[in-house]
């Protein structure tokens, strides 16, 4: 309403000066017209506005304005001329702003070929009006007129053709600029050349209308690369400028001041087409484009609230101080505490059992470290109802665009079940443990008895195969035993990271052979069960009761396809190649063969393979096989 009301005014105020001074028409009085525009302003400001919103705004006020003039040619045509001249004038000029401006939001190399057309056409639309003040600014005002008119028309009709033409090219705007100074010059040029070739203006307007109809049917052609309002908006400008520019000519009836008005409507429609692809849509674009966005990252959001709210294990987000930053569904119902209790405590000192504390801390401490012990650990936490749950954390760093680290992202799995399945597991393997080492003790101290009661008998002169067959029975018996004693070892233990030079060098110091023993493993680590020392000694053992006259043992490594391979080779008689395979069964070999089967059982534990790959005669090569994130350099 405020904005009617200064437009109202602004129009009420230009009218009233205009009129002062001014003989009114033979039945016209100033009263009346004062009465005619107090009715206008009435049904102005109760009358509804047009759809469109600012672009049916601007051309209702638009018609307001010619109104006006319509009004201002009664009283002083000469006056009115010179209004529509300066409102042109000032529309020309805004496009050019307008379109020039646009190019900071978007390339549209039509927009401001557009612009730069109507720059010229303000200017020589105010040369005209100057030229025919009554004391003209400059000489030879007649002819400077019609060049300055005949120019802006002629500009006019080029401007629609080149923006179509130049859209898209390099350096289009000064190509543009150069076109229109040349076509502006030839055009000023045709008055003073006219009286020698009078057909000449005739012929120009014959041109500048073929120039329009032309334009005309290249946007009609072309209208799938225009909005249909926009298309509309230029279609109608061209019409009007085509009646405004040449109509004179082809219609004499037609005055100066009617074709004025036409150019000030032709003007508007450019203005509306180019405030709506040049300003409107570049803006309304930028808000679609940030509402869109908002509305992506809420649904993204919400879309991975989803995914973690689904997850089975707790996501956990702390900062570098412990607080908690992130917490999904899971987590809330694992410690009985909604998200908006538990985001900005402290996660430790609220949710950690004091035993734990140090060590969550020291964790979070050292997590940009990358050690295995901070990127998998495990601890247990305190729920609000005081339950205690075991949590297995697989946890990430969190780093900011800098790299430097600002939190930790954790999954966290309940183990608690499989823990207390795990415990209990333990507890019965230690019970059957117990019991078959008892077994195993009562077992043996029966063989001795029975290995002295063969010995008394012998001694007494008892000499018979059968005494000697239970003697070999009883060994048997006895180093079953042993093996199952060691069998039951494995496993007992979680594997750990050992050294397998440190093993090999403390397996020949045992068995006195550190002379043939060398070991060059370049301090590789490995991850396996802590029998993984009997591994070797069993292979230095196995050397030396089966490879004959051997003189020395080595044991390499090397990286093959990511897995690394440890060596042992020695200089006896080596393996028959029918039996590579047949060695690591139990029970092959002279002595029972245990030893190369506990081997492979050992290796298996933690996925590591032993293979014997030398040749017969030239030595023993046992390979022994570590994937991939099983050792370290």
């Amino acid at each position: 309403m405020k904005r009617r009301r200064l437009i109202w005014n602004s129009i009420e105020v230009t009218i009233s000066v205009l009129m002062q001074g001014v003989d009114v028409s033979p039945g016209l009085s100033r009263d009346r017209i004062r009465s005619i525009i107090l009715h206008l302003n009435y049904y102005w400001m109760r009358m509804p506005l047009p759809p469109g919103k600012e672009v049916s705004l601007n051309l209702f006020v638009l018609f307001l304005f010619i109104c006006s003039l319509g009004a201002i040619q009664f009283f002083n045509p000469a006056a009115a001329h010179f209004l529509g001249e300066m409102i042109a004038v000032v529309i020309s000029g805004v496009i050019f702003v307008t379109a020039w401006n646009v190019r900071r939001f978007q390339k549209n190399d039509f927009l401001v070929s557009l612009g730069i057309g109507f720059l010229f056409v303000s200017v020589l639309r105010m040369a005209h009006s100057i030229s025919v003040l009554p004391e003209p600014l400059v000489s030879s005002a007649f002819m400077l007129n019609a060049g300055f008119g005949w120019a802006a028309v002629g500009v006019e009709a080029a401007t629609f053709l080149i923006a179509l033409s130049m859209t898209g090219k390099k350096g289009a705007e000064w190509q543009i600029f150069g076109m229109l100074m040349a076509l502006s010059g030839v055009m000023l040029l045709i008055p003073f050349v006219s009286p020698p070739a009078p057909m000449l203006i005739p012929l120009a307007g014959v041109v500048v209308a073929c120039a329009f109809a032309l334009s005309g049917y290249l946007f009609w052609k072309r209208r799938d690369e225009f909005d249909a309002w926009v298309l509309g908006y230029l279609i109608a400008a061209i019409f009007l400028l085509l009646l405004s520019g040449v109509s004179v000519m082809i219609f004499p009836v037609l005055s100066a001041s009617a074709g004025t008005v036409l150019e000030i409507g032709a003007f508007a429609f450019v203005y509306c087409a180019i405030i709506e692809t040049g300003l409107q849509r570049p803006y309304a674009l930028i808000f679609r484009n940030l509402s869109r966005a908002e509305a992506e990252a809420r649904d993204e959001r919400d879309r991975a609230q989803n995914y973690l709210d689904i997850a089975a294990v707790i996501i956990l987000v702390l900062d570098l101080q412990g607080r908690v930053l992130l917490i999904n569904c899971e987590g809330e119902r694992l410690i009985g505490c909604t998200q908006e209790e538990v985001i900005g405590t402290d996660w430790v000192a609220s949710y950690v059992p004091e035993a734990d504390r140090a060590g969550v801390r020291s964790m979070i401490a050292s997590i940009d470290t990358g050690i295995s012990d901070a990127l998998v650990h495990e601890n247990e936490i305190v729920g609000a109802d005081g339950a205690v749950r075991r949590i297995l954390w697989r946890n990430a760093v969190l780093e900011n665009e800098n790299g430097r680290t600002v939190g930790v992202l954790a999954s966290g799995a309940d183990v608690t079940e499989e823990y207390l399945a795990k415990e209990a597991l333990a507890q019965a393997n230690r019970k059957l443990a117990l019991l078959t080492s008892i077994t195993r003790h009562d077992i043996l101290n029966r063989l001795m008895a029975l290995d002295g009661y063969l010995d008394l008998a012998e001694n007494m002169g008892v000499s018979s195969p059968y005494v000697e067959k239970a003697h070999l029975m009883a060994s048997g018996i006895e180093q079953d035993l042993r093996f199952t004693s060691e069998y039951q070892q494995m496993g007992n233990t979680p594997p750990v990271w050992q050294e397998p030079g440190a093993l090999i060098r403390s397996c020949a110091a045992l068995n006195g052979v550190n002379a043939l023993v060398n070991a060059d493993l370049n301090g590789v680590r490995v991850y396996a069960d802590p029998m993984l020392e009997k591994v070797f000694c069993n292979l230095i053992t196995n050397a030396l009761n089966h490879g004959g006259e051997v003189s020395a043992i080595r044991f390499s490594s090397v990286v093959r396809d990511g897995t690394l391979v440890i060596r042992c080779e020695d200089d006896g008689v080596g393996v028959p190649p029918d039996e590579k395979e047949a060695i690591f069964r139990a029970g092959f070999g002279k002595n029972q063969g245990y030893g190369l089967f506990l081997i492979r059982e050992i290796l298996g534990i933690t996925d590591i393979t032993i293979t014997e790959t030398g040749r017969a005669g030239f030595g023993a090569c046992f390979e022994i096989a570590v994937p991939p994130g099983r050792f370290r350099m």
